[in-house]
């Protein structure tokens, strides 16, 4: 497999079986914040090292290290990030699990990872994205971002109706920001609600 294998020669890793762990780690870790020290304790590795592996890894287009949004750029730079595969499958290969969707205890993360790459069609692409959580840890799943005047949050649910509360992160995200479109993302049809002057869609991952 490419990123247990080829990526090795790349590189020039020297310790593959850390090297394994932390690819293990990432996989199992999909849509969740990710910091450096604490890979290194679990992975068997010196921090420098798994910072240069995330560095690898990410500029072979393997995975994705999302930052957080912030209307301070400053503040933002410093932030944890959160990872993402590139290629559900590759990653669904290193932990072996090819289970159909409906029958995983993942399939929450598989289908977040699945909307960023949807989301994420080209490097271009990939640099509007961004993640939101509050300082009392209210979270939005991706914050599009073509300007700062103009973030529009996403939030990925399973299953989603109008008749359900609206999940709290988005619903704190649009009384903070205000944005004239906000998104659900979810497994099933198309929908349409108000809150607050914004415009939520509720649509199929797919459609995204």
């Amino acid at each position: 497999m490419y990123i247990r294998r080829d990526i090795k020669d790349i590189g020039e890793i020297a310790d593959a079986s850390g090297y394994n762990n932390l690819v293990t780690l990432l996989c199992l870790q999909i849509g969740n914040l990710i910091k450096d020290q604490e890979l290194a304790v679990s992975s068997g590795l010196s921090r420098p090292t798994v910072k240069k592996y995330l560095f690898l890894l990410e500029n072979t287009y393997v995975l994705s290290l999302v930052p957080p949004f912030f209307t301070n750029k400053r503040t933002e730079v410093i932030k944890t990030p959160k990872v993402y595969f590139n290629d559900t499958g590759m990653r669904n290969g290193v932990v072996n699990n090819f289970v159909p969707l409906q029958h995983r205890t993942d399939r929450g993360a598989i289908l977040e990872n699945f909307v960023f790459t949807r989301l994420s069609g080209g490097d271009d692409l990939y640099q509007n994205i961004r993640f939101w959580r509050s300082h009392s840890k209210k979270e939005v799943d991706f914050v599009w971002q073509t300007d700062m005047e103009k973030p529009y949050p996403i939030e990925v649910k399973l299953h989603y109706t109008p008749r359900q509360p609206l999940p709290s992160g988005l619903k704190s995200f649009v009384g903070s920001y205000r944005p004239s479109r906000a998104y659900i993302a979810h497994m099933g049809k198309f929908n349409k609600l108000d809150f607050k002057g914004t415009t939520i869609f509720v649509i199929p991952a797919w459609s995204v």
